[in-house]
């Protein structure tokens, strides 16, 4: 199972920043990076020659002043011991060049600002989440810094092995958390041809999705006694992330984990249709794309 070890944080100088500073730092404790970069992109750094006469404020460069603001943010809230974090302003636009600098440094762990109500733009998540090479954490504008309850959203792939087993990294030596491994289902077209009704045909694949199940904790690396399985049925057909999101916000979850097939350039783009949906739907409760 991975421990991220380098990190890159997306500030934007809203109100967003301070959530996501204080999450960043909580996690910190728990995964001990090597390093973090906190990164902020500005479409245009340049400063007119009016402004500068007119504002002595802006005579030094404005990378400089904008890593300055950063560094007095993050040290309100980190605290004076701050030798793992890097500060970098570039200039550009904020996906490609975001992208771009979790490449170049090599970045395990992205964090970034999932906006509901916050004022301005940030990166966009789902463009962010499709093209990233590397895991995903998307946090809310108010997250608990709880980690009692995790929500991992399975159809027993490799990919759901991945969330699993990162949720368990996240929560060893804290016997009292829980995990839920939820897995959503729908009975095949044509059920009805081997006379079972609907209902009888759903036991059919719970029954196979719990034996799927037993096999799936097998598998897994680490202790899974905090483990609990739940069942959906998507009756309806309608969509496996809504079922999750509203399980996830009925049960009170912390953190929604999701595994998405990366990490390398060509199955980065491949997120699969749930990981789409949820990204697009949670506003609310921090959620980790592992890759």
């Amino acid at each position: 199972m991975h421990t991220y070890k380098r990190w890159m944080v997306g500030l934007d100088f809203t109100d967003m920043d301070h959530s996501l500073i204080r999450y960043t730092r909580f996690l910190a404790e728990i995964f001990s990076p090597d390093i973090i970069y906190f990164i902020h992109i500005e479409e245009d750094l340049e400063i007119s020659q009016e402004l500068k006469e007119e504002f002595p404020e802006f005579a030094a460069p404005r990378d400089e002043m904008l890593k300055e603001e950063m560094r007095q943010e993050v040290g309100e809230i980190w605290g004076p011991d701050r030798s793992l974090i890097e500060y970098k302003v570039v200039e550009g636009s904020p996906n490609k060049e975001f992208l771009h600098w979790t490449t170049i440094k090599d970045i395990d762990l992205i964090v970034a600002g999932r906006k509901q109500d916050m004022n301005g733009s940030g990166i966009i998540p789902a463009q962010l989440a499709r093209k990233a090479q590397c895991s995903v954490l998307f946090v809310p504008e108010n997250p608990r810094l709880a980690l009692s309850t995790l929500w991992v959203a399975s159809d027993f792939s490799d990919q759901a092995k991945m969330a699993a087993e990162q949720a368990l990294a996240l929560t060893r030596g804290h016997e009292d958390s829980t995990i839920f491994i939820h897995h959503v289902y729908t009975v095949p077209l044509g059920y009805y041809k081997t006379g079972k009704t609907e209902l009888q045909f759903a036991q059919i694949m719970q029954h196979h999705a719990e034996r799927r199940y037993q096999q799936f904790l097998e598998d897994i690396e680490g202790n899974t006694h905090s483990c609990q399985s739940v069942y959906t049925f998507d009756q309806e057909k309608s969509s496996p992330a809504g079922h999750v999101l509203q399980a996830a916000k009925d049960h009170k979850a912390d953190l929604i984990l999701l595994g998405a097939r990366g990490r390398n350039v060509l199955t980065a783009f491949f997120l699969g249709s749930v990981a789409e949906k949820l990204i697009k739907l949670n506003a609310d409760t921090p959620m980790l794309l592992v890759k």
